[in-house]
């Protein structure tokens, strides 16, 4: 496939859609399975759009092994990995600095944000190949975020990170600053983590929402 920008390569790192071992705030409304099959319609639509889009490279980072890549591999064109590290900060440092020892630019994305557009992504990218930055950041709405870009490996971003607080994203640019890393910050976007969110994606994207007798309940908080 010919890509725009063949010199970058796309990091989707997931949770493996496993009943009970993925979206784990979402069981209480979505059930065991109905939570795994909402990682699956996620993790499916991010592979359709970077498929779709044509700007580079992709490859799924997966927590652990699942033969749903395999089924995605045989439509869409992108290699697994297997994430490695005994927390986020150090399984993302890992597959960054794996990366960018055979290509040049990497941009890592988490699979639970269905608002990733060709033009939002593009600009991430155009960010890191025209040296305007050294690291690009696409924040969550809930103070994490969800996009994270490097043209050089620096591990001080994920250092000393308390991963899953609301503190995630002012520690991780602390760091770059106090690293004299140039940093751009892109626009907000929302991840699918609590009822809440799960609310608003049936609003905005019904069509992957999993099909149950229970999906109705969702409740605005």
């Amino acid at each position: 496939m010919n890509y725009l920008y063949p010199q970058l390569t796309l990091l989707v790192f997931t949770r493996s859609p496993i009943a009970g071992k993925c979206k784990t705030r979402l069981i209480p409304v979505l059930g065991e399975q109905g939570a795994a099959d909402l990682q699956y319609n996620l993790l499916e639509n991010i592979v359709m759009q970077l498929h779709s889009y044509k700007l580079c490279p992709f490859e799924i980072w997966q927590s652990e092994p699942s033969n749903c890549f395999i089924h995605l591999k045989s439509k869409f064109e992108f290699s697994i990995k297997t994430q490695k590290g005994n927390h986020l900060g150090q399984r993302m440092a890992n597959a960054i600095d794996e990366t960018l020892k055979k290509t040049t630019y990497t941009i890592l994305i988490g699979s639970d944000c269905a608002e990733f557009s060709q033009d939002y992504l593009k600009n991430a990218i155009q960010l890191l190949t025209a040296k305007t930055a050294e690291v690009v950041i696409g924040p969550a709405i809930d103070g994490g975020y969800l996009l994270v870009g490097m043209s050089n490996f620096n591990s001080v971003i994920f250092q000393n990170i308390k991963w899953g607080s609301g503190d995630v994203l002012e520690s991780t640019l602390a760091n770059a600053c106090n690293a004299g890393l140039k940093v751009s910050i892109l626009d907000p976007l929302n991840d699918i983590d609590n009822a809440q969110d799960l609310f608003d994606l049936s609003i905005k994207f019904p069509h992957l929402i999993p099909t149950l007798d229970n999906h109705k309940s969702f409740q605005k908080q």
